[in-house]
């Protein structure tokens, strides 16, 4: 599998927050179909990647975005072990600088179909490579962090792409910070 991982190595001195590091990320692309963009503290369920490519083609758009917020996991729990009901990203609040947030909200029934949704996740993104060449990351938009989610999901709309909140919990985020 080496052949299929590339990796930009950056000093943290260097650094110019997410939007910067995820443009650098998109350089990387060489025509593959399909572009994911996770968080690094990410784990996979068995079949996710033959899953999560079926649900992208139910999506009733020509331009379909998977998108969420996906429920945790616990450090040392094994992959196997993760399920969990589909979540969907909803409004929340509005933080202390003024900026709206969002968060994964726990479907109460699990969908035939992947749900239209309202919202976008930079942490769990799932759609055809157009995206890239479409709304690639702005350079300068260096140090940004809330906003950025925001800021794409306004691109992409206006680029004709429509987000949906997918029917099966295919990747799990380390939310705790307690190890760090």
């Amino acid at each position: 599998f080496e052949r299929q991982v590339c990796e930009v190595r950056v000093p943290h001195t260097e650094a110019r927050g997410p939007c910067w590091a995820r443009y650098l990320a998109q350089k990387l692309w060489n025509h593959e179909e399909y572009y994911l963009q996770i968080d690094s503290h990410m784990r996979f369920v068995e079949g996710w990647d033959a899953e999560i490519i079926s649900q992208l083609k139910a999506c009733p758009s020509d331009r379909p975005v998977l998108s969420t917020y996906p429920p945790g996991y616990e450090r040392g729990q094994s992959s196997s072990s993760m399920q969990a009901p589909p979540t969907v990203l909803c409004a929340s609040d509005f933080g202390k600088e003024g900026m709206l947030r969002i968060k994964g909200r726990i479907m109460l029934r699990t969908p035939d179909a992947p749900v239209p949704g309202l919202f976008w996740a930079a942490g769990y993104s799932f759609s055809c490579s157009s995206l890239i060449k479409d709304v690639p990351y702005d350079p300068s938009l260096k140090n940004l962090f809330f906003g950025e989610e925001m800021t794409m999901l306004a691109r992409m709309w206006t680029k004709g792409y429509d987000v949906f909140a997918p029917t099966k919990s295919l990747l799990f985020h380390l939310w705790s910070r307690d190890y760090r």
